[in-house]
């Protein structure tokens, strides 16, 4: 599994994938409800499944505290291996 943290990394990666490409958009902190759509991607798209980690400031209001949003990258990382991601995209924190 490879992890790519930028984006001109992964228009790159991008790039160099055939056929299908089956994307799983989270915002991390996994639970077994992503890895079933890691699952389904794998079955319907013949090549890559790519899953991305990515807590957007911008879904949060004034009052809600994206800084305690709950984050574990270790264990999501571990997670998506175990499933058989090929590529994580996770951006840096912003």
């Amino acid at each position: 599994m490879r992890v790519v943290r930028t984006v001109s990394g992964m228009r790159t990666a991008r790039r160099l994938m055939d056929g299908s490409v089956g994307f799983v958009p989270t915002m991390g902190y996994l639970h077994r409800g992503h890895t079933s759509l890691v699952e389904l991607s794998k079955k319907y798209n013949d090549s890559t499944v790519v899953v991305s980690i990515f807590v957007n400031p911008t879904q949060f209001g004034p009052k809600e505290d994206f800084d305690k949003y709950p984050r574990d990258e270790a264990r999501d990382l571990a997670m998506l291996e175990k499933a058989g991601v090929d590529i994580v995209f996770q951006p840096a924190r912003q």
